[in-house]
């Protein structure tokens, strides 16, 4: 019986530990990792100064909904790049709680990034103003996945 207890316990352990990363040779990337099916643990980063396909990346964001903790809004990387040399390392994390119900709705996580051509104008304009005289096109990306895999 004590066999069982701790291979079952070990087993439900390892299987309590899901994630979800994008990591790579880039330093522009997120993850979202579950512990215990109780919470999440998300991340984002960028770095302004390095050339990730023809673009510099100048934000992003994570974002959960739809579990205990309700709706967090984007949670953006805190501040911005100042040029194409700019080398530091803009983040932001979040610990989000899971609720242990089965019937409760499926907690979604979303992320995003907003890049720049590489060779586009500095300093940036704003990020949410709606400039015609704006010489550099900032294109966003938006994902949601499911959190988990329940």
């Amino acid at each position: 019986m004590k066999k069982f207890i701790s291979i079952t316990g070990a087993i439900l352990i390892a299987a309590s530990a899901f994630s979800i990363t994008a990591l790579g040779a880039s330093p522009n990337y997120y993850s979202n990792t579950e512990e215990f099916q109780l919470y999440y643990k998300g991340y984002i980063q960028v770095q302004g100064s390095y050339n990730n396909g023809g673009y510099n990346y100048i934000s992003g964001y994570i974002r959960y909904s739809g579990g205990a903790s309700g709706d967090t809004g984007r949670l953006y990387t805190q501040g911005t790049p100042t040029g194409p040399k700019d080398n530091a390392i803009y983040s932001r994390s979040h610990t989000y709680r899971d609720t242990l119900n089965p019937w409760a709705p499926q907690t979604k996580f979303n992320y995003g990034f907003s890049k720049i051509p590489v060779g586009s104008a500095w300093p940036l304009p704003s990020l949410a103003a709606n400039n015609d005289n704006q010489t550099t096109t900032i294109i966003h990306e938006d994902y949601e996945i499911p959190a988990s895999s329940r």
